[in-house]
């Protein structure tokens, strides 16, 4: 059987001013565990170092977003308020339609967002020939 010698290292600590001197004894696998250990530590490190730069860019994106999502809010807010001003001009009109209905033959309103798009296209279109009051 082949026996395994355990290796021993001895820390001797020798102060300046002639006290007692100390000495330490230190196996090798203490040795060994305490280089896993700072490896161990030294890898961590590297990995939280990593995260850090990592989170730093990530709070530049979340700037960015949180500024895009204030804007975003703001044309939701005013979009909202165009919705309502519609909902109230669609009632009037609705109302005038009631009221005039009786004397002057009116077509149905066309509510459509296509339709209403492609009529605004149309007379924002410059006729040649015609002035904006000519022909009235």
């Amino acid at each position: 059987m082949v026996q395994r010698r355990s290796r021993n290292f001895s820390v001797l600590v020798i102060p300046d001013d002639g006290s007692r001197t100390r000495e330490f004894k230190v196996s090798s696998f203490m040795i060994r565990a305490a280089l896993v250990l700072a490896l161990a530590v030294l890898g961590l490190s590297l990995l939280g170092g990593l995260s850090v730069l990592r989170l730093r860019g990530w709070g530049r994106t979340v700037e960015q977003l949180q500024a895009e999502n204030t804007r975003l809010r703001v044309e939701a807010d005013k979009v909202q308020s165009l919705s309502q001003v519609l909902e109230r001009l669609k009632d009037r009109d609705q109302q005038l339609r009631i009221m005039l209905s009786g004397n002057i033959p009116l077509s149905e309103p066309s509510y459509s967002p296509t339709r209403a798009l492609s009529e605004s296209a149309d007379s924002t279109t410059a006729r040649p020939g015609r002035g904006p009051r000519q022909g009235r």
